[in-house]
């Protein structure tokens, strides 16, 4: 005969006669009573025991009277001995106690680092002092955050690539097919390491020779860089066209031709290389581990959370992360005028566009619907963009409210609450007034005089 073995998991608690018991999860239900020998097989860490009743808010080293002001009961457990506290998992003596070292908690004896970069290392000593010095990781290594600790890394790189038949394969490995009627932030990295990076690619011309190459912009060691329109050999360096190849003086930045394809490189950082055929391929340091943003995705070794948008929330669904990462400024190297001849060298009329009246709406200090937002998302792309667009189709009203929503909507991904900004004199939806009527949208002056039933008087949307 076969016994079957009971599962003893379930939690001890007193019984109403006082006695300590185990609850047994069986076919038959019920609770075992133990004998306090029985309980002495229960295992504490070191420097505890078990008792029944035991504080739910231990005392800790960054806290010696946290069960002094504990409003939850107590519960059964493993408790400290007498003369010692909680240190992270572990019972020590009082003299034992680590050290807090803005805003965290280190145990004695541990190494940190203080600072983002690496740069400086401390010690927590006894009696909660604590030590620091210079430091630096070591050749071949990268100050990075993996799987939660801050430290010095072997240096690796990882690849984001978009390949000719327009697949873009993210940093962790994603792919999905690349749009080509945007333009969109492919890669920017966050505030918190030392050096910035953002690449943005421009969208395809549908009317361009094959020798045209999407626009790149690349800020990298405090300089922007643009290649593509043209041709990927044709380089400006802050706007300026530069022989090749180069080398800044700072020794932080270097652009040069080798066969068919440009490379842009900061070493040990990132090196990008554009070939005459259209493939991109995007090498990072592994020194931006759990901090890049972009088409690229957020690089952190996991390929299911690669579609981040700007406020740092995740989505499964691709149209909308595409949309936050849209861009629309013209990436101009040489393929695109500026605004005046766009607007056919009509000054006034530049100027008319630019009013509060059209695409002055995004940029006005005085329009509070977008004020909030001036300081969060970069509104001089937005700006720039309604204007080309308005310049191009000659004043179209669609191309102007579609220029105002998508700031809108960069606004609003990026958690900033945006006013309402669309009146029946500009940019008014027609969905409201035909669900109303039932029919096509009346004249405005006819909804401006026409009162809504009960006195109520039609409103701007949002």
């Amino acid at each position: 005969m076969i016994r079957k073995k009971h599962s003893f998991s379930g939690p001890l608690y007193l019984s109403d006669s006082g006695r300590l018991a185990l609850r047994v999860h069986s076919p038959c239900d019920h609770a075992l009573f133990l004998s306090p020998a029985s309980v002495s097989t229960v295992q504490c860490p070191s420097f505890s025991h078990y008792s029944v009743c035991t504080s739910s808010c231990p005392d800790t080293c960054s806290d010696l009277t946290a069960s002094q002001n504990c409003a939850t009961p107590c519960t059964e457990g493993c408790e400290c001995n007498e003369g010692f506290v909680l240190s992270t998992s572990q019972c020590v003596p009082l003299h034992k106690c680590g050290c807090d070292f803005d805003g965290h908690y280190y145990t004695m004896g541990e190494f940190f680092w203080a600072t983002a970069n690496c740069t400086v290392q401390c010690l927590c000593e006894e009696g909660g002092d604590v030590y620091c010095f210079n430091k630096t990781c070591r050749s071949g290594e990268v100050c990075a955050v993996e799987d939660g600790y801050q430290g010095c890394f072997p240096r690796r790189e990882t690849v984001c690539l978009l390949s000719q038949n327009q697949v873009l394969h993210t940093f962790d490995g994603a792919a999905y097919a690349f749009p080509s009627e945007f333009s969109y932030t492919l890669l920017k990295t966050c505030p918190e390491r030392p050096e910035y990076l953002e690449i943005d690619i421009n969208k395809k011309k549908p009317d361009a020779g094959p020798a045209w190459l999407r626009g790149l912009r690349i800020l990298v060691a405090d300089q922007e860089v643009k290649i593509g329109g043209v041709g990927a050999s044709e380089v400006k360096l802050n706007g300026q066209e530069v022989e090749l190849p180069f080398f800044h003086p700072s020794g932080k930045l270097e652009i040069y031709r080798n066969k068919n394809s440009t490379t842009v490189e900061s070493k040990g950082v990132v090196s990008v290389q554009y070939s005459d055929t259209g493939l991109l391929d995007i090498r990072l340091s592994t020194a931006y581990f759990n901090c890049t943003g972009g088409l690229c995705g957020f690089f952190n070794a996991n390929a299911s959370d690669e579609f981040c948008l700007p406020n740092g929330k995740c989505t499964d669904n691709l149209a909308v992360f595409l949309e936050s990462w849209t861009t629309f400024e013209e990436i101009c190297n040489g393929e695109c005028g500026d605004l005046l001849k766009a607007c056919n060298n009509d000054s006034e009329l530049l100027k008319f566009y630019r009013s509060r009246s059209r695409c002055g709406i995004i940029n006005d200090p005085s329009n509070s619907s977008f004020l909030e937002c001036h300081g969060v998302v970069n509104v001089t792309a937005y700006y720039r963009t309604c204007l080309f667009r308005l310049c191009q189709s000659g004043g179209n009203e669609s191309e102007l409210c579609d220029s105002v929503a998508r700031y809108a909507s960069a606004c609003k991904n990026a958690d900033v609450e945006v006013g309402p900004w669309r009146t029946y004199d500009f940019c008014r939806k027609l969905g409201w007034a035909t669900w109303w009527w039932g029919g096509p949208m009346p004249h405005p002056r006819f909804l401006l005089r026409t009162p809504l039933p009960g006195g109520t008087e039609p409103k701007g949307e949002q």
